[in-house]
């Protein structure tokens, strides 16, 4: 059953669940492609020839992705020929696009210290968040020095922001490293599960009821010395 212009969808829930499994795969599949010719892009001067600074920042105006999609696809094109296995992997639906990614920024991180049958093993068994640690961990077993002066990098340039709007609504805008932001997510995630089968909130209203739960918590309890 196909989703064409003029084909039909999925009516049945196994229908539907046997579509959306396929269609990841055949889209993961197009991510490797993509990212191959994104890579292969990124070797030209085509980006500077059309005004912009980066193929990734080319890559992000023109395709509409975020930065970070764009040099995920940029680093795992030019990883690609050293990640057989897992491209492999990711074609047969064992793994998907965002495990490679993790994967394939590993490699350009500990070179030839990649041991890429080892993550892969990882990969089909943990999920996307859990194999970001994963990965972490074996950049950090790879090049210790190098990893702790990447995450001061990235500790350094930590900045959160509140900005109150006339009626009285904080805007808050942030960014964090890796630690620090897995941390942060880590301490909010089991304060947003749903409270129950009547709790209809959607997960940013979640994650954003539990930060404000969690401070409320540590008001509760005192302000830190």
């Amino acid at each position: 059953m196909e989703s064409g212009a003029g084909g039909s969808l999925p009516e049945t829930g196994p229908e539907m669940a046997e579509w959306l499994t396929r269609r990841r795969v055949e889209m993961n599949q197009d991510e490797l492609v993509f990212s191959l010719v994104a890579a292969r892009f990124a070797g030209t001067d085509e980006y500077e020839q059309q005004g912009f600074d980066s193929p990734i920042q080319w890559i992000k105006a023109t395709c509409h992705m975020t930065g970070g999609a764009a040099a995920d696809r940029v680093c795992v094109g030019q990883q690609l020929e050293r990640l057989a296995s897992s491209a492999v992997a990711v074609s047969t639906g064992e793994i998907g696009f965002a495990h490679i990614a993790h994967i394939a920024r590993t490699a350009a991180k500990v070179g030839e210290k990649l041991d890429e049958a080892r993550l892969l093993r990882h990969a089909r068994k943990e999920s996307v968040f859990k194999f970001q640690g994963t990965c972490l961990h074996a950049q950090h077993a790879a090049d210790p020095e190098a990893f702790v002066d990447e995450e001061k990098e990235g500790v350094a340039v930590r900045s959160l922001t509140f900005t109150t709007a006339d009626d009285g609504v904080v805007l808050v805008k942030g960014l964090l490293d890796k630690l620090g932001g897995a941390a942060v997510r880590s301490a909010l995630e089991p304060l947003a599960r749903r409270a129950g089968k009547d709790d209809d909130r959607d997960r940013d209203c979640r994650l954003a009821d539990a930060l404000v739960d969690l401070a409320m918590h540590a008001l509760d309890n005192g302000t830190p010395a």
